[in-house]
């Protein structure tokens, strides 16, 4: 939601953006990680939280192998 806004306001510090993401994300139904996800402290927290809050956290290869069986 929030990747790479800190180029266009540097002063910011990171936690500003996860914080802004995260209350996103307690609005959220679901969340779907890229298979990359595991490389972005982003997404990790993102993740932990959701899973915290008992929202679904779909990983991409999982929403692929459902979207094919229709």
């Amino acid at each position: 939601c929030t990747g790479n806004f800190e180029t266009h306001l540097p002063e910011m510090p990171d936690i500003y953006w996860l914080g802004g993401t995260m209350e996103l994300l307690r609005r959220c139904d679901a969340i779907l990680l890229q298979p990359n996800y595991k490389g972005s402290v982003g997404s990790v927290a993102e993740k932990k939280e959701a899973e915290r809050l008992g929202i679904e956290v779909i990983l991409f290869y999982e929403f692929l192998k459902r979207y094919k069986a229709g």
